[in-house]
């Protein structure tokens, strides 16, 4: 009967022994976390007038055309055209978070017009127009001959 007892405490008392240090530091940690958890509860929301995807895309197009502008595959009026285009879609995201929330009929449009504009840059650059070469160096200059006096 002793030998009975024996394996059957034994066991539960060692399960036992190791479960309540990690009991103990649960509910600490359980404290913690509900801590943090209020910290999150409290923290600020996911701003709805922001628009970081849209951000990213104006800086990427416009990286697309200056790159285009330096390397000569856009003309001065196909930039102007790319650049009033870029204007528009700013213009009409100011006026999206005008009103404190960019809706997402909004967003929606944002992303069309920025998708045409990504259309346009490409076949723009693409179109076998280029820029006039302007040249680093100062245009030679034919060397001067010198005369002798006339009498």
């Amino acid at each position: 009967m002793k030998s009975k007892f024996v394996v059957w405490v034994a066991p539960v008392a060692l399960a036992g022994a190791f479960a309540l240090p990690a009991a103990a530091q649960d509910q600490s940690s359980g404290s913690q976390a509900s801590g943090s958890t209020q910290t999150q509860a409290t923290a600020p929301k996911k701003n709805p007038n922001a628009t970081p995807g849209i951000n990213k895309r104006q800086r990427n197009q416009q990286h697309r055309i200056r790159q285009g502008v330096k390397s000569g595959q856009l003309t001065k009026g196909e930039t102007r055209h790319l650049e009033k285009e870029q204007g528009k879609i700013e213009a009409d995201k100011l006026q999206a978070k005008s009103n404190g929330k960019v809706a997402p009929a909004e967003r929606a449009k944002l992303h069309k017009e920025q998708n045409k504009a990504s259309r346009d840059i490409y076949r723009t650059k693409h179109n076998d127009r280029t820029a006039k070469p302007k040249s680093q160096e100062p245009p030679q200059q034919p060397p001067a001959q010198e005369q002798p006096p006339q009498q």
